[in-house]
């Protein structure tokens, strides 16, 4: 209400350019209003403003509660989310270990055996030796196991090995 004081008539053209008055009043310009006019309907429409701009103060709050509330939610479910792709890139990091069969060439070891287990493991390599009957598998080059039991469909009949 002050700063309308001095400006000029509605669309008028001045050095700083055109002046409009205003459409709309702060809170403290409706309490300035109410002190202004004295009439009954000026005192209702003062009080219904004010109560309006009280609703609207309240809704605002809450809903930065509310958006703190979510902003924090979605924080921490971020920080969990990372905890858990942490956790399977750990299980997806199989430890590398390197398989050696030695045995003999006679056909029982299949390639499409092979090929199988290569898909998943990967890690696999055969040695053929015609000078050993049994199967040897040797484990990162440190462990050697003794399998006097057929490799035939490795993966998929059980065995038992011994060191």
């Amino acid at each position: 209400m002050v700063a309308n004081c001095d400006q000029k008539n509605n669309q008028i053209e001045t050095r700083g350019g055109k002046y409009k008055n205003p459409r709309v009043f702060t809170e403290q310009g409706v309490a300035m209003l109410a002190t202004i006019l004295k009439s009954n309907v000026a005192v209702q429409v003062s009080i219904a403003i004010m109560d309006a701009f009280v609703i609207m103060r309240k809704y605002i709050s809450n809903d930065l509660i509310k958006q703190k509330y979510i902003n924090n939610l979605v924080i921490k479910h971020d920080e969990d989310i990372k905890l858990l792709q942490e956790s399977f890139n750990q299980f997806e990091e199989k430890k590398k270990v390197d398989v050696t069969i030695i045995c003999k060439n006679n056909g029982l070891l299949k390639q499409i055996d092979i090929n199988k287990y290569q898909q998943q493991y990967n890690n696999l390599k055969i040695v053929y030796n015609n000078d050993f009957h049994d199967r040897y598998i040797i484990i990162d080059q440190k462990e050697i196991y003794h399998c006097a039991a057929s490799l035939n469909h490795v993966g998929s009949k059980t065995f038992q090995l011994i060191n």
